[in-house]
């Protein structure tokens, strides 16, 4: 056995990513948090260190033996060949004891001047979360587009919309894929909104009380890709958790809407409705039943957004009503959005390469259409519309039409001409009339309003969305690059005042 045992049947490369996201932490362990600090911890490290040196507080040979060990350090780690030592408490200490060994404890002494592991821990997790947000927010944007690419092309395929899960009005698959590429480009939106609050730094702030030492916070921040120092050192470490919690907070909005999605390709790839049909690459086995096809992955999504929702709550709670400086409990808050990061970045791109895979059944959307008396509220519209009356007056008939074609089996548009001949209000509808209300397209067009689903309305809504695409693809890229034009700036430093 090479794989799991349904997968003869339902085989692929990309079912492979899909089993890997349904299987969660099954059968793979997590790293430590700390190993994922590890390259973070080297770049505070490495600007601390020059900042120090630009000072004239710590003498440039010192300087050049910690950047030659940092080196080595980020070589080893890349290789596989360095482990954290538990024994030492965290990444930092490892950190210090590994430049210890390879330069000495004289020089390893020098590097932890004018600084705590608080302030410390805090610019490691702000450059994670600005980068782990940076990586999010474009399979984000990759799905917003995979999206309007499939309301594009589906502008006039009509489908039955859905309240209460019961049928209720028609409308059009484009408009339907229209409305999930709106909400997760608000969530893209407050990703990269989240950014400039989040991009200053800690780093300086000590154990919460400033240091007497001449350090240059400001030169420190540029070799880390902040824009500037955060103000108050206290403030720097209280409110250490913040961001996580912020970050949480809009990814569990994300995972909201993501659920929705996931719960609409359920519905709608499911007996009664069988709507569409998902790839096998996205869909799994029985363990003993051969022929089952199951969305794991959607509901996967589903039990990611409860997770996400909790992350929030709790990293809210973590140190409600904690006084001010740092407490311990704080340390959780790393835990919670590793985790949720951990959990929710594969899921853009799993449920983009679902949509990806459908194969529609246009026929048995056309076919639905005339069920259930779909029709109703453009009926009870145009009445009022071309009968002047008041609209709950057509509302009431087509409820007395509904009513008497289900009893006696009459077709919808005599039911509705019966009452109207009994009311005696109005004139009957004509034989045109009836046929105009009776064409799903028809009635479609008529809804023009903006954001409606005719297809003229999605299709302005795709060129909206497209456009809101490329402008929040164009912001995450602009970030990006200034954070390697840091990164830069330091290399440059860190030879300045190190020869």
């Amino acid at each position: 056995m090479t794989g799991p045992v349904w997968s003869r049947r339902l085989a692929s490369e990309a079912g492979e990513a899909n089993v890997a996201y349904c299987a969660g932490w099954d059968v793979r362990a997590r790293e430590a948090a700390d190993v994922q600090l590890l390259p973070y911890d080297i770049w505070t490290n490495r600007a601390h260190c020059v900042m120090l040196t630009r000072a004239g507080i710590i003498p440039r040979a010192s300087l050049k033996k910690i950047l030659k060990a940092l080196k080595t350090l980020e070589t080893e780690a890349a290789a596989g060949r360095f482990t954290l030592n538990p024994a030492l408490e965290d990444v930092h200490l490892n950190v210090e004891a590994f430049v210890e060994r390879e330069a000495g404890a004289a020089v390893a002494g020098l590097m932890h001047t004018a600084r705590s592991r608080n302030d410390q821990v805090a610019t490691d997790m702000r450059l994670w979360l600005r980068e782990r947000l940076l990586e999010f927010v474009r399979p984000v944007l990759d799905l917003a587009a995979v999206l309007e690419d499939l309301a594009r092309g589906n502008l006039r395929t009509l489908m039955p919309g859905l309240t209460h899960h019961q049928p209720a009005a028609w409308t059009t698959l484009g408009h339907w894929a229209a409305s999930h590429a709106y909400a997760f480009l608000r969530d893209a939106r407050a990703l990269l909104d989240l950014l400039p609050a989040l991009n200053l730094s800690p780093l300086g702030a000590a154990a919460s009380f400033g240091t007497s030492w001449p350090i240059d916070r400001d030169f420190a921040a540029r070799l880390l890709g902040f824009d500037r120092p955060q103000a108050n050192a206290l403030d720097c470490v209280t409110n250490r958790s913040e961001f996580e919690a912020r970050a949480a907070g809009l990814l569990a909005i994300w995972a909201q809407h993501a659920a929705t999605l996931a719960q609409d390709l359920i519905l709608f790839s499911s007996p009664p409705w069988r709507l569409m049909r998902i790839g096998d690459a996205y869909v799994t086995g029985s363990s003993i039943m051969p022929q089952k096809r199951n969305p794991d992955f959607a509901e996967v999504t589903k039990a990611k957004a409860a997770l996400a929702g909790a992350a929030a709550g709790t990293l809210l709670d973590l140190t409600r009503g904690d006084p001010s400086g740092y407490n311990r409990e704080q340390q959780w808050s790393k835990y919670l959005i590793l985790d949720l990061f951990a959990e929710i970045a594969p899921a853009p791109l799993v449920l983009g390469g679902a949509l990806e895979s459908l194969k529609l059944d246009k026929e048995r959307m056309r076919n639905l259409m005339r069920e259930d008396y779909l029709e109703a509220a453009d009926m009870a519209d145009y009445l009022a519309q071309s009968r002047g009356v008041p609209f709950r007056f057509a509302y009431r008939w087509l409820g007395e039409a509904v009513r008497k074609s289900e009893e006696s089996g009459l077709p919808m548009g005599k039911a509705v001409n019966d009452v109207l001949r009994r009311e005696g209000r109005v004139q009957p509808l004509t034989t045109a009339e009836l046929s105009d209300l009776s064409s799903p397209g028809r009635l479609i067009a008529r809804r023009a309003s903006a954001g409606g689903p005719a297809p003229a309305s999605v299709r302005r809504q795709c060129v909206e969305l497209r456009a809101e695409t490329g402008a929040l693809r164009k912001r995450a890229n602009q970030f990006a690059r200034r954070v390697e034009r840091a990164r830069r700036l330091l290399a440059q430093a860190a030879r300045r005042f190190s020869s």
